[in-house]
């Protein structure tokens, strides 16, 4: 990750992982977004984040994608999923969810703005593991995944 620009690099599987990044961060970390939102993530999350009210008085805020709370009661939890975005109703699992225009106004300034720094080199993508196999070879990089052969990277397999 250093090598995409990060300042600094924790293993989430350390379980002072969430102190260390408070620590790291001088205990003014007001905002996490969490893309996992299973496991010990909610938690380190959870530790990570200030245990102060930021400069302008709110909580700390952690964002999930699932519908979750956060293991202390002095962080504001917001759920959101992408599909969001796109200004329309949905449903997933049963659940019906609303358009939502607030979020279709920010991903229209937010792509707008990813675009512009990512040209600029603010920003880099993960690498990429381009693999051969097309949709058969699919379900061995699951297998990959799931035992933790894959680390850093984004597997991608040619369909055509």
């Amino acid at each position: 990750m250093k090598s995409l620009g990060a300042d600094a690099v924790f293993d989430h599987y350390d379980p002072q992982c969430g102190a260390k990044i408070r620590e790291y961060t001088k205990n003014k970390l007001f905002h996490a977004w969490d893309c996992y939102s299973e496991g010990q993530s909610p938690q380190v999350c959870s530790d990570a984040l200030s245990s102060e009210k930021s400069p302008s008085g709110q909580k700390p805020i952690w964002g999930t994608i699932l519908v979750t709370k956060s293991p202390r009661d002095d962080i504001d939890t917001r759920f959101t999923l992408a599909y969001s975005v796109m200004g329309e109703a949905f449903e997933l699992q049963g659940k019906k969810f609303a358009a939502s225009r607030e979020d279709f106004e920010y991903a229209r300034k937010f792509w707008v703005m990813a675009e512009k720094l990512l040209a600029e080199g603010k920003f880099r993508p993960h690498r990429t593991d381009v693999r051969t196999g097309g949709l058969d070879g699919i379900l061995g990089g699951l297998e990959d995944l799931k035992n933790g052969k894959v680390s850093g990277k984004k597997v991608v397999y040619r369909i055509a």
